[in-house]
């Protein structure tokens, strides 16, 4: 039988396959083609040769080879983060850009913090809540099943009582579901303003949970505890960056009255914020538990894993039924995976946000009791400079009749520690004079 010739000019199988090669068809219909025709060659003709044989699946690997380079190609294409076309993506654009990021496809997240499975829906919606919705958005969702939104309302401009009769028009479309709709504002002008000030902070704050041994994306706990306000007091009398309450405060901190509330020192409280969690997870176990057990304590969380005898957050949130664990408990791990992935990708959701340069400092233990003006005047530094290095210094302390404290640990812009260290020799020195004229 005579060979089959599949283009013009007659020379083989091999030969066609090359031109299609090279002719670069390479989508899926024509792939399939070719191969369809080398399977019909097969089946119709006999191969003559070695030679033949040899060519055709030379031939029949490139072009496998081809096509596969050209569907991954194809993939990272469909599935790039590109950080030019977040704010221009349609609604639909934006979720599926979010669900993408949510897979971590630049490996930016450990694996002590990848997105469970049956958590998925539930962090989807904070990382919507978090990049889509504005302060001024207010989204209807269902209180048991958050993703499920019902809609958004919009009330830019609006005055309380507009935002208010606005928001009650929207609840009338869903009568039927009343008594599960839950009202969420939108955050994503509050989580850039916690990203900004995050610069100021993190790399810091990285640095002690290293010291630690601790995962560093628990530093992003602070965008939903305080938006990196170290400054921020809740309702219930929680405090700073971290958000302690005064008890557990006075447990892992030194100083909390009404001259010093160390409570509000972002490197102080991180301190603090590492033994905590690191208790957390020696009682709890995991990573997931520990960071649930940072808002409410460990008490109820291991209780839940006792009664349903499972580690498993997603099972938890979804069985456990306990008059105390309601929906900011159920919802805060994720809402924390949200602000990983967020501050983790933040370059390709907020194109032009800008982080604050890091704060650069020394630590220095005051060798003697002191007031603060003698401090600054020591250390040649401004009022405004002592405050945003020390904000645990309270309005309070700045008293002339007040005195820090001997073994206070300050925190001063780098290069000035010189000053205070020549001062605490210096002293020592007229110390040890004066007790040689005693004796």
């Amino acid at each position: 039988m005579k060979r089959m010739r599949l283009l013009k000019g007659g020379k083989g199988f091999a030969y066609s396959l090359k031109r299609i090669i090279k002719l670069g068809v390479y989508s899926s219909l024509s792939s399939v083609f070719a191969l369809s025709l080398y399977a019909n060659y097969r089946h119709k003709s006999k191969i003559d040769g070695f030679k033949e044989f040899k060519q055709i699946k030379e031939v029949t690997q490139t072009l496998t080879n081809t096509f596969a380079e050209t569907v991954t190609e194809q993939l990272s294409q469909h599935l790039q983060v590109n950080p030019q076309k977040f704010e221009t993506l349609s609604d639909k654009g934006k979720i599926r850009f979010l669900e993408n990021l949510l897979n971590d496809p630049e490996g930016r997240v450990s694996q002590n913090f990848k997105v469970p499975k049956n958590l998925k829906n539930q962090v989807l919606f904070w990382f919507k809540v978090f990049n889509i919705y504005s302060n001024t958005d207010i989204i209807l969702h269902n209180i048991n099943e958050p993703w499920k939104i019902y809609t958004v309302v919009d009330t830019s401009g609006l005055s309380g009582k507009e935002r208010f009769l606005k928001v009650r028009e929207a609840l009338k479309q869903f009568p039927q579901y009343q008594n599960q709709i839950r009202q969420q504002q939108g955050m994503k002008n509050s989580v850039a303003f916690a990203l900004e000030k995050s610069g100021r902070y993190m790399k810091n704050m990285e640095k002690i949970f290293r010291e630690n041994k601790l995962p560093v994306e628990l530093v992003r706990l602070p965008i939903v505890e305080s938006s990196f306000n170290p400054q921020a007091y809740s309702k219930v009398g929680a405090a700073g960056l971290w958000q302690f309450m005064r008890k557990t405060g006075k447990h892992f901190l030194e100083s909390i009255n009404t001259h010093i509330d160390e409570r509000l020192s972002p490197f102080k409280a991180t301190e603090a914020a590492a033994q905590l969690l690191k208790e957390n997870f020696q009682i709890l176990g995991s990573w997931p538990l520990a960071v649930s057990a940072y808002h409410h304590g460990p008490g109820l969380i291991l209780k839940a894993k006792k009664v349903l005898g499972t580690n498993d957050l997603g099972v938890m949130i979804s069985t456990f039924n306990h008059p105390q664990y309601q929906f900011a408990s159920k919802n805060y791990y994720t809402e924390f995976l949200a602000a990983v992935y967020t501050e983790k990708y933040h370059d390709k959701l907020f194109e032009d946000l800008e982080k604050e340069k890091p704060l650069k400092y020394d630590d220095v233990i005051l060798g003697y009791s002191m007031r603060v003006k003698a401090i600054m005047d020591i250390c040649r530094i401004s009022l405004e400079e002592l405050k945003l290095y020390n904000p645990d210094l309270k309005t309070q302390a700045f008293q002339s009749s007040y005195y820090l404290p001997e073994n206070h640990w300050l925190k001063l812009p780098q290069g000035k520690k010189k000053y205070m260290d020549q001062f605490h020799k210096e002293a020592e020195e007229a110390r040890k004079f004066m007790e040689g004229l005693k004796s």
